[in-house]
């Protein structure tokens, strides 16, 4: 049972036993980011208002 657990992770154990640190696994702020993005999508893709596009067009 420990050998089926540790074999896939091995080259892991032996880098952090050698002393390299790992990156710091932050998904939230991952996440967060990518809802910016699909925010801002969303926001740029959106029809523009008829009020809007004749002040456009007048200027």
């Amino acid at each position: 049972m420990i050998a089926a657990t540790v074999a896939p992770q091995w080259q892991r154990i032996v880098r952090l036993a050698a002393g390299n640190v790992e990156p710091a696994f932050a998904p939230l702020s991952q996440l967060a980011s990518a809802e910016r993005r699909i925010a801002v999508r969303r926001w740029a893709s959106a029809p523009v208002p008829a009020g809007v596009r004749r002040l456009r067009a007048a200027a």
